[in-house]
């Protein structure tokens, strides 16, 4: 194959944008952690998760416990920024929690935006 992945965005009127992933060549073993998981505050209520992958990685999982993640158990491709939106949902002031992807060994903990 010529690529891991192919990402397709579509952007509308209003401004809003979707996002697909597409592996079209998945990593053989499990990965060390290559993905990079940085929360950015929004508003008290929320944030922007944004996600940046040094691999291709499937069924991506955000573990935020008491916010709502905005995708779930997605695909994203390699050195291409993912973002997801985390709407608290009875949760603290700030998100704490992991991501993780069947590609990875280890769940990345997400880290605040300085």
């Amino acid at each position: 194959p010529t690529a891991d992945a192919v990402q397709a965005v579509v952007a509308f009127d209003d401004g809003s944008t979707a996002c697909d992933v597409l592996i079209v060549n998945a990593a053989g073993g499990q990965l060390a952690s290559s993905l990079c998981a940085t929360a950015s505050r929004l508003s008290d209520d929320e944030w922007i998760l944004e996600l940046m992958p040094e691999a291709a990685l499937r069924y991506v999982q955000v573990d935020v416990p008491g916010w709502r993640a905005s995708d779930n158990y997605f695909d994203v491709a390699a050195r291409l920024p993912r973002q997801v939106r985390l709407t608290r949902h009875g949760g603290g002031d700030e998100p704490t929690g992991t991501v993780g992807s069947i590609d990875l060994r280890t769940r990345t903990p997400i880290r605040r935006s300085a």
